[in-house]
Formats: C-alpha cells, sequence, structure tokens
C-alpha cells in the first residue's frame, strides 16, 4: 500500500556558505512494526521509501539519519522511539547506483538491511532492522523523519498506523 506525503521543510544547515529552503515527496510503500516480541529478533522495523526531492539528489550516497516519534500517547510530542545513523563510508555499490551495508555499515548501524537505489530524480530505500527495541506504546500516528546531510535537506511527515496484535504497519 502506497501513502504519498508531501512535505515542505526548511533546514538551516549552512551548505557552501548558503541555506537551503526544499520540497520533498516521500512515497513510503511499507512502514512495519513488530513490538514486544517473546524472543531476541522478533521486534523490527521495515521500511521501504522513494524519496523524490524537488532540487536534484547527488548520485553518491551520503550520512543520513532514519527516525520515528509517535505523536499519540507520548506525554509531550513527538516522542521519539527509533532511530538509526547510516554512515556513507558504511555502504559499498558493485554497480554504481545500488548501495549495501558493508561490514562496517553492520557493524556501526546494527541493522540487518539497508539498501539505496540512486536513480537520476530519486532515491528508493528499503531499511530492515531485527535488532530494533520498541517500547509498546501506541503508533497510530507516527511521524518518520529522514535526514540526507550532504544533501542539505531533511524531512518528516506523519504516517496513520494500523495494528492487528503486536504489529504496526500503514493504515490505507
Amino acid at each position: 500500500m502506497k501513502k504519498i506525503i508531501l512535505l515542505s521543510f526548511v533546514l538551516t544547515i549552512t551548505v557552501l556558505s548558503s541555506i537551503v529552503l526544499a520540497a520533498l515527496a516521500v512515497n513510503v510503500n511499507n512502514l512495519r512494526l513488530v513490538i514486544g516480541g517473546t524472543s531476541e529478533g522478533t521486534e523490527k522495523v521495515s521500511l521501504d521509501a522513494t524519496i523524490t526531492p524537488v532540487t536534484p539528489l547527488s548520485q553518491t550516497p551520503a550520512d543520513s539519519f532514519f527516525e520515528i516519534f509517535t505523536l499519540a500517547d507520548c506525554p509531550l510530542p513527538p516522542c521519539l522511539h527509533y532511530a538509526r545513523f547510516i554512515p556513507a563510508e558504511g555502504l559499498s555499490t558493485t554497480d554504481g547506483t545500488t548501495y549495501r551495508l558493508n561490514d562496517l555499515g553492520r557493524s556501526e548501524t546494527g541493522l540487518e538491511r539497508f539498501e539505496l537505489k540512486i536513480f537520476p530524480d530519486k532515491w528508493e530505500i528499503q531499511l530492515l532492522d531485527t535488532r530494533a527495541t520498541l517500547p509498546d506504546v501506541d503508533y497510530s500516528e507516527v511521524m518518520v523523519c529522514i535526514e540526507i546531510q550532504a544533501q542539505a535537506f531533511d524531512s518528516c511527515g506523519n504516517v496513520p498506523m494500523v495494528h492487528n496484535g503486536n504489529v504496526w504497519q500503514l493504515n490505507g
């Protein structure tokens, strides 16, 4: 199921002594959270998304952050419940367009899988974290944030979720 979220943001990062203002479209194809597993490795975060900015993207990967905040069941929203930093040097490629975690990336992130496909007009991201530690809270509305440092943009968007038992996934 696809949810298209058009996001506007202002990022005040100095890049070549300028401040960047841009818009970003994030198409979240899949977001799945498994909460409160009974054994190690049963909690997980799975994401499949496409990032399409208004301004052109670099054709090389950059340090990236991925975060999930909850808006419900939180004393002072938003509350951060998940964050991963993916260093650019933790990614390797054999074809120049598809980047996957290398040994450094796996040890630095703890991720099971991270894949970045770079196209002239978009980046496709797949993330799987089977070692995630997620609290048992209301994930009915989450805010997903993606920041790509060298690209000088970040974006956050609200994503409605539904649950079946201990599994939360996109609503719609």
